[in-house]
């Protein structure tokens, strides 16, 4: 993916559109296990606060599909603030934050639903997706505009590796 998400084509001037975001994704799924990432897909990364629209998406999204939330966060109590306030569990980890491997999800069995993961970041949700044999889902990376250097830093790599894949 280039610049702003759009996958650029070098040998022709035609582009592939842009990765959808959470809210439009959120209507296509049905019967599936979906972790959804949470920063940078349901609300900016490091803010508290989820907007309607991402509120409506994650609940409808909850009601036809098993979701569990996932972060690489430390901070426990902001993931269980908006767990309660979507009304979705959390995904069990059992690896330290920001390790995109298969026993970073503990306990969760799909079943007979397909695994999905859907998130904005190629680097962590989508090695994760890889990782489970799962199918990724890349969205829009939602933006405050006051991110962290060391958060805008990790977008601008995640880009680069995005364009190579």
């Amino acid at each position: 993916m280039g610049y702003y998400g759009v996958r650029y084509n070098w040998n022709t001037s035609m582009t592939a559109p842009a990765p959808k975001s959470f809210e439009d994704i959120a209507l296509t799924l049905t019967d599936r296990t979906v972790l959804l990432d949470v920063d940078g897909t349901l609300l900016p990364d490091g803010d508290d606060t989820l907007g309607a629209s991402a509120i409506i998406a994650a609940k409808q999204l909850a009601e036809r599909n098993t979701v569990y939330l996932l972060t690489n966060g430390k901070d426990r109590a902001r993931i269980n603030q908006i767990s309660s306030v979507l009304g979705i569990a959390v995904a069990p980890s059992g690896v330290p934050a920001g390790k995109p491997r298969v026993r970073a999800v503990t306990g969760i069995v799909p079943g007979d639903r397909p695994f999905v993961v859907v998130g904005d970041k190629y680097l962590i949700d989508g090695l994760l997706a890889r990782n489970l044999k799962a199918e990724f889902i890349p969205t829009s990376r939602k933006r405050s505009g006051s991110e962290r250097t060391t958060v805008r830093l990790s977008y601008m790599i995640d880009r680069v590796v995005s364009w190579l894949l």
